[in-house]
C-alpha cells in the first residue's frame, strides 16, 4: 500500500505542476481507479482529493496509522467502468483529470503503471454530444506587428474536433477573427504560448497560458518531420497534403504545432502515429487539416454574435430557438452555417429557395414526405465520429450496428428526394451506393449483434475476415461437442436442453447454466453412479441458474477461452486491413457525404422554425428594407403583450442610418439588435422574423453594444469602447452595417456628443449603414450635424397617464422625443417617495430654477423661472413673448411681457392659444381672457375631445388638489392650461 501512496503521489506532483491544484489523478489498481493521500503532520493533505471526493459525491475512508509514515491515510475508488461517469463532474467544473492505467504482460500481471489518457473540458469526447468536441492551439508572434499602438501582433489559431478527426487553422492579425473563430466551432479550451495577451485571456474558452514553444519549432524542417509523426502518412510533400499555404506561414504553423503537442500529451497512449502500413493507433485520430477563410465570409466584428444575442453561452439565444435539427450531424452543419453568414447573393437565393420548398413540402396535407424525411434524419446516427473509429481501425461492434441503420436510413433518403430542390448530387449518389456495398461486404450485421449481446466473436464477413472465421467455426465446435453430450444426458432423464447455454461473466469467466426448472431431475441423476457423464455436479444457489461442471466441461471451457483471444488478436489484425480498404473509399467522399446530409437537416429545420414562427423569405435588393419587423427572442417571451413590429429602411441613395431615442426600456436596444439578427439570419440562408425583407448583402457587420471593463488588460469600459470604436472607424464600408447602443457612455457628456457626432458623419460620409440608439440629445444642438440627408432620427414612443403610469406604445415616431424621462422611469420603478422629490427638485434646479434662472433680455425684473400658462420648467425651452407685440407699439414693461415654452408660443402664433393680460382675481394675479375666448362654454369648444377627457380625468383623480398640482400633471399629459381657466373647470364640477 505505501508503493501505492508513493507512486501517486509522484503522479500528482508531475502534472499539479502543469495544470494547477484542480488536478485529479485517478490510478488503476484491479478493477478500480483510486485515490490516495495522508494526512500530515499539520492536518493537512498533500493532494486535491478532498475537493474532488466532495465533488464526485463519493466516499472518503480514512485508515489510521497506513501513512507512509504512520499517518492516518486517505482513501477513495470509482469502479473502472463508471470512470466517464465521474470524470465528467470534474471536467465540467474545469479540472484536468490523469488516467493511470495498468499495463500488464502475455500472463496478465501488472508490470507497470502508465499515463493513458489526460481528460481536460475540451478533451472529454465521451460526453461531447451533439456538437462538436474541439480544443485549440494558439501562438501569438509580435515580432509581426505593423508598430500600431494596441496592436497584438500575430495569431496563429489551430481548432482540432476530436470527434470527426478535423484541425482548422486560421493565422490572423484581428483577435475579433479569433473570438468567431472560436464561436463557431465551440471551443472550449485553447493552449496558448505566447507573450501576455490581455484579449488572449479574455477570449470564451478556457485558456491554459503555457510555457513558449520550443525553439527546435523555429526551424521550418523540425515542424514537417513534426507533422509527419502525428498526421498519417501520404505520398505527398506534409506541406502540400496538409493543404498549408504557400509561401510558408511560420506563425499558423507554430500554432498548429502548439495544438499537437497538447493533443499528443493528452493522449499519450492512443494519438494517431499512423505506421507505414497505416495502421493508426489508439481513439484519437488526425484525419484532414483544413485553412478557416474568414474572407469568403461576413465578416463579424466586435462580437458581434454575442452582442445582439445570436448566441449566448449561459441563455437564451437566437441558435437555441433554432436548434431543433433532427441529428448531430445537422446540429453542427447548423451551428457553423448560422455562425458564418455569407455574402453570395446565388448562394443565398439557392438557400431560400430551398427552404421554401421545404416549407410548402411539410404544409401539404397530400403528401406523407415530411415524415419520412423526419423519419430517416432521426435514424442517422453520428457518422463521422464512428467513421473516425473506422479510419483508425477500432469500431465496435455497436458501431457496425449503428453504421448498418444510418446507411439504410441514408439510402431512403437518397431516393425520397431525387428529382427535389435536395436531391443529393447523382455522382456522390453513385460513389455512396458503392461505398455502402462495400461495407456490406465487410461487415456481418447478425454476427456484430451477437458480439454486442455479449458472444466471442467477431463481426466481419468471410470474405473480410478468414482468419476470424475460421476461428469462429473451430469455437462452434468446442460448443456443439459439448453440447451433444448434454443433449444425450437430458434427454436420459427426460429433460429438455434448449435453453441450456454458455454464459460469459463479466470477470470473463465462462459458465454453462442452465433453468432452476430442471433440477429437481438433472441434480439426482448427476449425483448418480450411472450417470453418463463423469465428475458431473450441479450447483443451485438460492436464486439464480443452475451451474453445472466437470472435467469434460472445464476442458471445453479452457479451450473457449484459447480460441476466445485468438478470435479477439485476430479480429484486430483483420480489422485494421478491412478498415484501411474501407477508409481508402470513404475518405474521398466523407466531406460531400456529411456536407448534404447536413444541408437537407438545416433546410428542413430552418423550414419548421419559418412555419412555427411565421417567417418570411428574404429578398435581394439594392437596399436593406424590412417591414413589421419582429426581434425573434421576444416575440416568443410567454406574454399577453402584443409584440409592437417596426419598419426599417436604409439606402446608399436616401437614408444611411438611424438615431434612435427613447425611454428606458422603450425597446430602442431591441429594435436596434432585432435589425442585426435579421441580416444575419438572412445572409446565413434562413427566413426572418418580418412581414417582408430585402436587403443587398452586406460584407461586414459591426457593432458597440456591451460597456464592460476588460479587467485582464487593465482598461476602462471607455478605453474598451474608444478600441472597438477604432476598429469600426477603420474597417466600415459602403458595405457596411453599423450597430451602436449607448456609444461612449464611459465618459462625460460633452465628450461623448462630440465622439458620437463624428463618428456618424464619418460613417455617413463612407455609405455605411448604421442604427445607434442613444440618450444624447445634445446632438441635435450640434452646429452642421443636423439635419442631413444621410441620417434621420426617431424615437419610440412611451405614454405617461395622469396617475404617473408609463404606457410603453414603443410605436416608431419621428424626431428625438422627449428628453426628460429618467425620474418618470425611476418613479415607475418604485424608488421611495421622498427620494424622488428631491431628484426632481435637482432636476428643475439643472434645468434653469432657483439660483440659475435668467433673465430677459427685455427687462431685467423678468425672469425665466416657468412658462406661465403651462407651468413647465426646462429652462432651455423657456422665452419671453411681448403680448402686445412692439410693431404694434408693445413696450417692455413687466405689464406686457409673458414667460412661454417653446410649445406654447407656437400654438400662440398659430391662433390655437390665447395670452391674455394678468389681472388681480380674490385668489391673486391670474390671467383670464375676457375676449371671445372667455366664455366657459367657448373656451371648453376650443379643446379636442382627447383635452377634454384628460382635464375630467385629473380633475377626478386629484380631486380636492390645488390647482397647480393639477396643471402639472395635465402638462405631463401634453395638455396646456392656464390656473384661472382651470378653476373654471372646477367650479363647474
Amino acid at each position: 500500500m505505501v508503493s501505492m501512496i508513493s507512486l501517486y503521489q509522484t503522479f500528482y506532483k508531475e502534472y499539479s505542476a502543469k495544470y494547477g491544484p484542480k488536478t485529479c489523478i485517478l490510478l488503476m489498481v484491479g478493477k478500480f481507479y483510486e485515490l490516495y493521500d495522508f494526512v500530515d503532520a499539520n492536518g493537512e493533505t498533500t493532494t486535491s482529493i478532498r475537493s474532488a471526493v466532495e465533488r464526485m459525491n463519493i466516499a472518503l475512508k480514512e485508515e489510521s496509522n497506513k501513512g507512509p509514515s504512520g499517518e492516518t491515510l486517505l482513501k477513495a475508488g470509482i469502479p473502472e467502468q463508471t470512470l466517464h461517469k465521474f470524470s465528467q463532474v470534474l471536467s465540467q467544473e474545469g479540472w484536468t483529470i490523469v488516467v493511470v492505467d495498468q499495463v500488464k504482460d502475455a500472463s496478465e500481471n501488472v508490470i507497470d503503471r502508465k499515463v493513458s489518457r489526460i481528460i481536460s473540458p475540451g478533451t472529454h469526447t465521451e460526453i461531447g454530444g451533439r456538437g462538436r468536441t474541439t480544443v485549440a492551439g494558439m501562438y501569438c508572434d509580435w515580432s509581426c506587428s505593423q508598430g500600431r499602438e494596441g496592436s497584438q501582433g500575430t495569431y496563429g489559431m489551430s481548432v482540432f474536433d476530436l470527434s470527426t478527426g478535423d484541425i482548422f487553422s486560421l493565422e490572423t492579425k484581428s483577435i475579433g477573427e479569433i473570438v468567431h473563430m472560436v464561436q463557431v466551432y465551440n471551443v472550449k479550451e485553447i493552449v496558448y504560448k505566447g507573450p501576455d495577451d490581455p484579449s488572449v485571456r479574455a477570449l470564451p474558452a478556457t485558456v491554459h497560458l503555457s510555457k513558449p514553444l520550443e525553439q527546435a519549432f523555429s526551424s521550418p524542417l523540425f515542424r514537417e518531420e513534426f507533422f509527419q509523426s502525428m498526421f498519417r502518412k501520404s505520398l505527398l510533400p506534409i506541406c502540400q497534403a496538409l493543404s498549408l499555404p504557400f509561401p510558408r506561414r511560420p506563425v499558423l504553423e507554430k500554432g498548429l504545432c502548439t495544438l499537437l503537442q497538447f493533443v499528443r500529451e493528452h493522449f499519450p497512449a492512443s494519438v494517431a502515429t499512423a505506421s507505414a502500413q497505416g495502421e493508426a493507433q489508439g481513439q484519437v485520430q488526425i484525419l484532414r487539416h483544413l485553412l478557416h477563410t474568414p474572407s469568403n465570409y461576413l465578416q463579424v466584428n466586435n462580437n458581434v454574435l454575442e452582442q445582439v444575442n445570436y448566441i449566448n453561452k449561459d441563455g437564451q439565444s437566437v441558435l437555441t430557438l433554432l436548434e431543433k435539427t433532427r441529428s448531430a450531424i445537422g446540429s453542427r452543419a447548423l451551428r457553423e452555417r448560422m455562425l458564418r453568414p455569407i455574402t453570395d447573393d446565388t448562394e443565398l437565393e439557392r438557400r431560400w429557395s430551398d427552404i421554401e420548398w421545404a416549407t410548402r413540402m411539410r404544409t401539404d396535407p397530400a403528401t406523407d414526405t415530411k415524415i419520412t424525411i423526419d423519419r430517416d434524419l432521426k435514424g442517422l446516427y453520428d457518422l463521422p465520429r464512428i467513421h473516425t473509429r473506422i479510419s483508425a481501425g477500432t469500431p465496435a461492434a455497436a458501431d457496425i450496428l449503428q453504421v448498418f441503420q444510418s446507411y439504410t436510413h441514408v439510402e431512403c433518403l437518397l431516393d425520397t428526394l431525387e428529382e427535389t430542390p435536395l436531391a443529393c448530387p447523382p455522382e456522390l449518389a453513385a460513389k455512396i451506393r458503392d461505398y455502402r456495398q462495400l461495407f456490406t461486404n465487410t461487415f456481418d450485421e447478425r454476427k456484430a449483434m451477437a458480439r454486442d449481446a455479449g458472444e466471442s466473436i467477431g463481426f466481419l464477413t468471410k470474405e473480410a475476415g478468414p482468419e476470424t472465421s475460421l476461428l469462429e467455426r473451430k469455437e462452434l465446435e468446442i460448443t456443439s461437442s459439448w453440447l451433444a453430450t448434454w443433449n444425450t444426458f437430458c434427454k436420459g432423464v427426460c429433460v429438455s436442453a434448449e435453453e441450456c447455454a454458455f454464459q460469459k461473466k463479466g470477470d470473463g469467466d465462462i459458465q454453462f447454466e442452465c433453468p432452476r426448472s430442471i433440477a429437481k431431475m438433472v441434480v439426482p441423476s448427476a449425483s448418480s453412479t450411472v450417470c453418463p457423464i463423469k465428475g458431473l455436479s450441479c450447483e443451485l444457489k438460492k436464486s439464480g441458474p443452475l451451474v453445472v461442471s466437470c472435467p469434460q466441461l472445464s476442458s471445453c471451457i479452457a479451450k473457449l477461452h484459447d480460441v476466445h483471444r485468438s478470435i479477439e488478436v485476430s479480429l484486430r489484425k483483420e480489422l485494421y486491413t478491412a478498415c484501411d480498404l474501407l477508409w481508402s473509399s470513404l475518405e474521398t467522399i466523407q466531406q460531400d457525404w456529411m456536407e448534404w446530409l447536413g444541408y437537407v437537416d438545416c433546410t428542413v429545420t430552418l423550414a419548421a422554425v419559418a412555419i412555427e414562427h411565421t417567417w418570411v423569405r428574404p429578398t435581394i435588393s439594392t437596399r436593406l428594407d424590412i417591414k413589421g419587423l419582429r426581434h425573434p427572442l421576444i416575440e416568443t417571451a410567454k406574454t399577453r403583450i402584443a409584440y409592437v413590429k417596426h419598419d426599417v429602411a436604409l439606402s446608399s441613395a436616401g437614408t444611411k442610418g438611424w438615431l434612435l431615442y427613447g425611454v428606458n426600456a422603450s425597446g430602442k436596444s431591441s429594435l436596434m439588435k432585432a435589425v442585426g439578427i435579421a441580416v444575419l439570419l438572412a445572409q446565413a440562408g434562413s427566413f426572418v422574423p418580418a412581414d417582408s425583407m430585402s436587403l443587398q448583402p452586406y460584407r461586414s457587420v459591426y457593432s458597440r453594444i456591451w460597456s464592460h471593463d476588460n479587467l485582464w488588460a487593465g482598461l476602462s469600459s471607455f478605453a474598451v469602447e474608444v478600441g472597438e470604436l477604432r476598429d469600426i472607424l477603420e474597417g466600415a464600408s459602403d458595405r457596411s452595417l453599423v450597430l451602436g447602443d449607448e456609444v461612449c457612455s464611459g465618459t462625460e457628456s460633452v465628450s461623448a456628443t462630440s465622439l458620437v457626432a463624428t463618428t456618424l458623419e464619418h460613417l455617413d460620409a463612407k455609405g455605411s449603414h448604421f442604427i445607434f440608439a442613444t440618450h444624447l440629445h445634445d446632438l441635435l444642438k450640434v452646429d452642421g450635424f443636423l439635419p442631413r440627408p444621410g441620417i434621420s432620427v426617431f424615437h419610440l414612443r412611451v405614454i405617461r397617464t395622469l396617475e404617473g403610469k408609463l404606457i410603453y406604445d414603443r410605436t416608431l415616431q419621428s424626431g428625438s422625443g422627449s428628453s426628460t424621462y429618467g425620474l418618470e422611469v425611476a418613479r415607475a420603478m418604485g424608488l421611495p417617495y421622498a427620494f424622488m422629490e428631491r431628484a426632481c427638485e435637482i432636476r428643475k434646479m439643472i434645468g434653469g430654477e432657483g439660483l440659475q434662472m435668467q433673465q430677459s433680455a427685455w427687462n431685467s425684473d423678468i425672469f425665466k423661472k416657468s412658462c406661465e400658462l403651462c407651468h413647465t420648467t426646462i429652462a432651455k425651452n423657456l422665452d419671453v413673448h411681448h403680448i402686445e407685440h412692439r410693431v404694434n407699439g408693445g413696450d417692455n414693461s413687466p405689464r406686457n411681457l409673458i414667460v412661454v415654452c417653446n410649445s406654447c408660443h407656437h400654438k400662440h402664433h398659430a391662433g390655437e392659444l390665447e395670452i391674455p393680460p394678468l389681472q388681480q382675481t380674490s385668489e391673486g394675479p391670474e390671467r383670464i381672457s375676457l375676449a371671445s375666448k372667455g366664455s366657459e362654454r367657448q373656451s371648453q369648444g376650443s379643446r379636442t375631445v382627447e383635452e377634454m377627457e384628460a382635464i375630467q380625468s385629473a380633475l377626478h383623480v386629484y380631486k380636492g388638489r390645488p390647482p397647480e398640482r393639477i396643471s402639472a400633471a395635465l402638462q405631463l399629459d401634453g395638455v396646456s392650461i392656464t390656473i384661472a381657466e382651470l378653476k373654471r373647470f372646477i367650479r363647474k364640477t
